[in-house]
C-alpha cells in the first residue's frame, strides 16, 4: 500500500510538472524572471516553471530535445542558431532586454577604477565562460580592449554561467570578478564596492527570447510573451539594471 501511493504521488507531480510551461532563462535574468513570473501567475493564475543555465548550455540542452516551451537567451546570437536550426517559431522573437556588466570587489570600500583594482589585487578575478556565456565574452572584450587581458590571464577563473560567477565572489573563492549588474541590483549590493563597465567597451548584451516549436503550450507563451511587453513589465525589468526597447 506504501509503494503504491508512493507511486501515485510521483504520477500525480509528474502530470503537475508536465501540465505546466517550462521556461529556459540565463542566468542573469534569474532574479527579473522570477519576479516577473510571480506577477504573472498571481495575475492570471497560470503556473509557468523556470530552467536556469548559460546561453551557451540552455541552448545545447534545446538541440537534444529538452521540453523547453520557451527560451530566454542573453544573446540574439544563439537564437539565431536555434532559427536556422527550424527549433523556433520566428514571429514570437523579440528583444526583452539589453544587459550591463560591472566589475565588484567586495573587500574594497570603493571601487573608483576596476581597470586598476583588476590588475593590482591579490587573488582571483571571476568571469563567465566566454565560450558559453554572452556576459563572459563582454567581460573579456573589456578586458581585451583596455589591454589588460594578458594582465590578469593568470588569475581568471571561469564559472559556467553568471550565476555561478557571482556565487565565486560572493563566498570568497575569488576576491573580484565580473557579474551582471542586475545580480547585484537584485542582491542589494553596496554600490561602491562594483562599477559598470562602460558600453563602449564591449558588445551590446541584446537578450532575445523565442518560442519554440516543441512547445505544447504555445498559447500561453503567446499570452506570457505580450505580458512581457506590457509597460508594467518593462518597468520592473528597468529597476533590475536593464534596458528595454520602448518600441517593442
Amino acid at each position: 500500500m506504501k509503494f503504491f501511493t508512493a507511486c501515485l504521488f510521483i504520477f500525480i507531480s509528474n502530470l503537475s510538472i508536465e501540465a505546466s510551461p517550462l521556461i529556459a532563462v540565463a542566468s542573469n535574468f534569474s532574479h527579473t524572471m522570477k519576479e516577473i513570473v510571480k506577477l504573472y501567475e498571481r495575475e492570471h493564475g497560470v503556473q509557468l516553471q523556470i530552467s536556469l543555465g548559460s546561453t551557451g548550455s540552455l541552448y545545447s540542452q534545446i538541440r537534444n530535445g529538452a521540453p523547453f516551451d520557451a527560451f530566454f537567451s542573453a544573446d540574439t546570437s544563439t537564437v539565431e542558431k536555434l532559427s536556422a536550426d527550424k527549433l523556433t517559431i520566428d514571429s514570437s522573437r523579440f528583444t526583452y532586454a539589453s544587459g550591463k556588466i560591472a566589475f565588484i570587489c567586495p573587500s574594497c570600500k570603493r571601487v573608483e577604477n576596476w581597470k586598476d583594482v583588476a590588475t593590482s589585487l591579490k587573488g582571483k578575478v571571476a568571469i563567465a565562460n566566454p565560450k558559453l556565456a554572452p556576459y563572459g565574452r563582454a567581460a573579456k572584450q573589456a578586458l581585451v580592449k583596455n589591454d589588460l587581458f594578458n594582465d590578469v590571464t593568470s588569475k581568471l577563473v571561469y564559472g559556467n554561467n553568471i550565476g555561478s560567477t557571482y556565487q565565486y565572489i560572493r563566498t570568497g573563492n575569488s576576491s573580484s570578478g565580473f557579474v551582471a549588474k542586475s545580480l547585484l541590483i537584485a542582491d542589494k549590493v553596496d554600490t561602491n564596492t562594483y562599477q559598470e563597465i562602460s558600453e563602449g567597451d564591449y558588445d551590446p548584451i541584446e537578450q532575445e527570447c523565442i518560442i519554440l516549436k516543441r512547445s505544447k503550450f504555445k498559447n500561453e507563451m503567446k499570452h506570457f510573451f505580450i505580458f512581457l511587453k506590457s509597460k508594467k513589465v518593462k518597468d520592473m525589468i528597468k529597476t533590475f539594471g536593464y534596458k528595454v526597447s520602448e518600441n517593442v
